[in-house]
């Protein structure tokens, strides 16, 4: 920085000043920095290829560790203490990047061990459990960072995107909201708040903010995977899925857009397509609970039910309250002919979600069928 107040056209500055503040865990501050020396130097190679690397590690299915602790942040009197917390931030980042998800977990929890009050700690370890499939344990521990620092905008994304998941589409609107007036350049938290908006019966608003996502971020993924979510919930499911492809072409390793393809291809009834899809996820996230319900949908489409009722199960066992599982698992158990079974877990699943119309409809149809009987 003193290197650029004594000679602001001095390239190579940037370059090492963006390096720095990336390894500082500061991505904002790093892009910004080789933006400005691309503007000084567009053939920079060094630069361009620093800032395409930074593009890759954003566009990850969620922000761990895309934001900076921040300075103002109440910090413990240890400092090597805290020193020793930041490394294990590091290393779970790095962890979680490649897809090892328990060993990232087991960073941030020695991370907490060092440093119980870190909100990006915090906010870190809730992206890991919603991943693996726990909504309810991620939206604790995000409260829980919001609390420490009210002003981490991330863990207002984080936990927007968790509600999200679990169909509180107001708050998450809510949470969305409080993230941008925080950072308004958290790209995470603009496509939330559109789909949020969308959502909640404000379609065309919701719509044009995406486009205008992907519009002004065309490399980055999430505008993708947001407008793909809305399109195929319009039943647009060619465009839907050319936009998620065009996700993974950015991205080829990113889980959220392998997720919504998985699940474009069930709407679209290529049973083989999702099933693929799904088990290439499993690789990488095993006990995600939602993912083992896709692949048992797409087994009992395809009329492997006894298949199905495995993974129905298996999810069950990651998620007990997983009502779609419950619901899924009444479907396969149906299709073998054990009906007392499936009303069983149909009712199972309405009691977990009154709101979820596949288990109403199982609930109904073979309620008729023991009538009729």
């Amino acid at each position: 920085r003193r290197a650029i107040s004594l000679k602001p056209e001095y390239v190579p500055a940037y370059v090492e000043l963006s390096w720095i503040l990336d390894k500082s865990g500061d991505l904002p501050g790093a892009e910004e920095a080789l933006r400005k020396a691309l503007v000084l130097d567009p053939g920079n190679r060094a630069a361009a290829t620093s800032l395409k690397a930074l593009g890759a590690r954003k566009r990850q299915t969620v922000p761990i560790g895309s934001t900076s602790v921040r300075a103002d942040r109440p910090r413990p009197s240890g400092g090597d203490q805290a020193a020793a917390a930041e490394q294990h931030i590091k290393q779970a980042c790095a962890f979680f990047q490649e897809g090892q998800l328990d060993k990232a977990r087991d960073e941030q929890l020695k991370a907490l061990s060092k440093d119980p009050e870190n909100s990006l700690a915090l906010s870190n370890l809730g992206v890991i459990l919603g991943t693996q499939g726990d909504l309810d344990g991620q939206i604790e521990q995000e409260r829980r960072a919001i609390e420490l620092d009210p002003g981490n905008a991330a863990a207002h994304a984080n936990l927007a995107w968790a509600l999200a998941r679990k169909g509180d589409w107001s708050r998450a609107a809510g949470e969305y909201k409080r993230a941008t007036d925080l950072d308004a350049n958290l790209l995470d938290a603009q496509v939330g708040h559109a789909i949020a908006v969308f959502q909640l019966g404000r379609s065309e608003e919701g719509i044009s903010a995406l486009r205008k996502a992907v519009s002004s971020h065309p490399d980055s993924v999430l505008p993708h995977i947001g407008l793909a979510t809305v399109l195929a919930a319009l039943g647009e499911l060619d465009e839907a899925l050319a936009e998620v492809k065009e996700a993974l072409r950015l991205a080829p390793d990113n889980l959220e857009a392998r997720q919504r393809l998985a699940s474009l291809y069930l709407q679209a009834g290529d049973w083989s397509g999702a099933a693929q899809t799904y088990r290439e996820i499993l690789q990488r996230v095993p006990e995600n609970a939602d993912v083992h319900v896709g692949l048992g949908l797409a087994l009992l489409k395809s009329g492997d039910a006894a298949a199905g009722v495995d993974e129905f199960q298996r999810a069950i066992e990651l998620d007990a309250k997983n009502a779609s599982a419950h619901a899924g698992l009444g479907l396969a158990l149906s299709a073998l002919g054990k009906q007392d079974e499936a009303i069983d877990e149909a009712q199972r699943a309405m009691e977990l979600d009154p709101k979820l119309e596949l288990a109403q409809s199982i609930f109904n149809s073979l309620s008729r069928q023991m009538d009729r009987h």
